[in-house]
C-alpha cells in the first residue's frame, strides 16, 4: 500500500510539473518529464519525441500572452514499472489579439520507472469538447501588475520555489530511494543491518513526505470551503498566526485579517466557488513550496458574473506538528469573459442548493460524521 502511495505520489509531482512547465514556457522542465525516448501524441499539432516536445512548446511561446492547464480527475493503474493514467484537463489559451480559446480532453499517459524515476514514455492527447466563445477581450493582466503570472522564468512561482530548494531533486538520490524503500517493505527483510537502517530511514522520509502532501492539500481544500462559505474561523485556521496574505490590489495583511476581509464583503456575494487543479507541492523538512492552480467564480447579489483563473503560491511551515500557510500570494493569470446576462445560482431548484452559510448542506455532513452518525 505506502510503496502505490509513494509511486502514484511521484507521478502526480511529474504530471503536474509538465503543467507548470508547458504553461510558463520553459523547455527544460517540460524535458525532464520524458524518458529520453518518451513519445508525445498531440493530434495534428506535434507527433514526435518528448525533448522535441519541449522545443516545439517553446517556440510557440510568442503565439501566446495566456496558458493554463488545469488537471483534475486522475486515474492511476499500476502494475510494477509501468502506470497507465488517464488525467482529465481542460485548457485555457489566450492569444496576444486577447482572444480566449478553451478546450476539454484527456491525457493518455504510460508512465514508467527507469533508472531511478517515474516519468513519461508515451503521451497521446484526446480532445473531448472544444469549446465556442466570442472573440471578446479575455486576457492576461497587464504585465506590469506586480500579481500578474508571466510565461518565463521572471514568473513569482520560480521565486517560491528556489527559495525552499524545490526543482532540484537529483536523479541518483531518487535511484538510490526506490529500491531502500522496497527493501524495507519487503515481508522478508534484509539480513544487513545497515541496509535495515537504510531502509528504515527512507520508509520514514516517504511516510513523512506522503502525510505532508496530503496534510498540505487538506489545508487548500479547508480554505476553499472556507471562503466559499464565508466560515470566518475556518479560513483563520489555515494560516499560522504570522501568516500573510497578498491578494494584489484588494487586499495585503494577516491571514486573521484576510478572513475577517473575505467575511465583511459576504453580503455582496450570492455565490463564490473556487476550483483548485494540478497542484505541484515540493516538500523540504518544515517548507514547503505549494503551486496552486485555481479558477475562481463570483455571482453577485444582482446576478453580475465574473471569473478568473490564476494560481496561489504558498509558502507552507510545519509548526508544533502542523501545516499551516506562512505567506500566500495569488498571481492572476487570466481574466475571463463574463456572459452579458444575468446569472443566478441554482436556477430551477432541481438540485440541492447551496448557501454561504451554516446553513450548507456540507456542514450537515461534516458534522454528522463528527458525531458519529451514519446517516
Amino acid at each position: 500500500m505506502l510503496e502505490r502511495l509513494a509511486a502514484e505520489a511521484e507521478i502526480h509531482r511529474v504530471l503536474n510539473r509538465y503543467a507548470h512547465a508547458v504553461d510558463r514556457g520553459d523547455e527544460a522542465m517540460v524535458r525532464s518529464v520524458y524518458h529520453p525516448d518518451g513519445i508525445d501524441e498531440h493530434g495534428a499539432y506535434f507527433t514526435g519525441l518528448g525533448r522535441d516536445f519541449g522545443a516545439y512548446v517553446t517556440a510557440q511561446k510568442p503565439c501566446w500572452s495566456a496558458m493554463m492547464h488545469h488537471r483534475t480527475n486522475v486515474l492511476i493503474e499500476r502494475s510494477g514499472d509501468a502506470a497507465a493514467v488517464e488525467s482529465y484537463m481542460f485548457g485555457m489559451l489566450v492569444d496576444h489579439e486577447e482572444s480566449l480559446s478553451w478546450a476539454a480532453g484527456r491525457y493518455l499517459d504510460l508512465v514508467q520507472w527507469r533508472s531511478g524515476a517515474w516519468k513519461l514514455a508515451h503521451r497521446r492527447y484526446v480532445t473531448d469538447i472544444r469549446i465556442p466563445l466570442p472573440r471578446e477581450a479575455a486576457g492576461a493582466p497587464p504585465r506590469s501588475e506586480s500579481s500578474a503570472g508571466r510565461r518565463s522564468a521572471a514568473d513569482p512561482a520560480y521565486e517560491l520555489f528556489a527559495a525552499t530548494g524545490a526543482h532540484r531533486r537529483s536523479p541518483s538520490g531518487e535511484a538510490a530511494r526506490r529500491p531502500t524503500l522496497e527493501a524495507a517493505l519487503s515481508p522478508s527483510g534484509s539480513s544487513d543491518p545497515e541496509a535495515d537502517v537504510a531502509g528504515a530511514s527512507s520508509l520514514d522520509a516517504t511516510v513523512a513526505r506522503l502525510v505532508a502532501e496530503a496534510e498540505i492539500t487538506r489545508v487548500l481544500n479547508r480554505y476553499c470551503h472556507g471562503v466559499d462559505r464565508g466560515d470566518e474561523e475556518m479560513i483563520r485556521s489555515v494560516y499560522h498566526p504570522d501568516g500573510i496574505d497578498e491578494h494584489g490590489a484588494h487586499f495585503v495583511g494577516s491571514g486573521s485579517d484576510f478572513a475577517a476581509f473575505v467575511t465583511a464583503q459576504k453580503p455582496n456575494f450570492a455565490v463564490l466557488m473556487h476550483h483548485l487543479t494540478s497542484i505541484l507541492i515540493e516538500v523540504r523538512d518544515d517548507v514547503a513550496a505549494v503551486q496552486s492552480y485555481v479558477v475562481a467564480m463570483h455571482v453577485m447579489r444582482d446576478g453580475i458574473f465574473s471569473w478568473a483563473a490564476g494560481r496561489y503560491l504558498d509558502r507552507f511551515e510545519r509548526r508544533t506538528g502542523e501545516w499551516k500557510i506562512a505567506h500566500r500570494r495569488f498571481v492572476l493569470d487570466l481574466d475571463l469573459p463574463a456572459p452579458a446576462e444575468p446569472v443566478a445560482a441554482n436556477v430551477d431548484g432541481s438540485f440541492g442548493e447551496g448557501s454561504r452559510s451554516p446553513s450548507d448542506p456540507a456542514y450537515a455532513l461534516f458534522d454528522a460524521v463528527a458525531a458519529g452518525r451514519r446517516g
